[in-house]
C-alpha cells in the first residue's frame, strides 16, 4: 500500500522528536524505502517555507526523491475552481434536499 503524506502531517510530525519517538522514525524512513511514503513538490515547496523545525527538514533533504511533481497539470486545475465558483450558492438547485 502507497501512502501520501501531505505538509499538515510533517507539521504534526514536528512535535515528534527523533530522539524521543525513535521507532516512529524508523517506520517512516523504512516506509520510504520500501516505496510506501511518496508526496508531491508543492509539499516539499509548503514545508520549506512553513515549518520551522530542524529534524523535519534533515528528513525531508534526506528524502527530497519522494517528492515528485504533479501529474495533473494547471489547467485542470482552474477548471475545478471554476466548477466551485459556478456551484457556489447554488447548492439547493444542484442539491435539491440542501446536502
Amino acid at each position: 500500500m502507497t501512502f501520501v503524506i501531505d505538509t499538515n502531517s510533517l507539521a504534526v510530525l514536528k512535535n515528534f522528536y527523533p530522539a524521543t519517538f525513535g521507532s516512529l522514525w524508523l517506520e517512516i524512513d523504512q516506509m520510504v524505502l520500501a516505496g510506501e511514503l511518496v508526496s508531491v513538490e508543492e509539499v516539499l515547496n509548503e514545508s520549506e517555507r512553513r515549518l520551522d523545525s530542524a529534524h523535519i527538514n534533515a528528513w525531508i533533504e534526506r528524502n527530497k526523491a519522494i517528492f515528485s511533481p504533479p501529474t495533473e497539470s494547471p489547467r485542470d486545475s482552474r477548471r475545478l475552481h471554476f466548477v466551485r465558483r459556478w456551484s457556489h450558492g447554488k447548492r439547493h438547485t444542484v442539491l435539491p434536499r440542501g446536502a
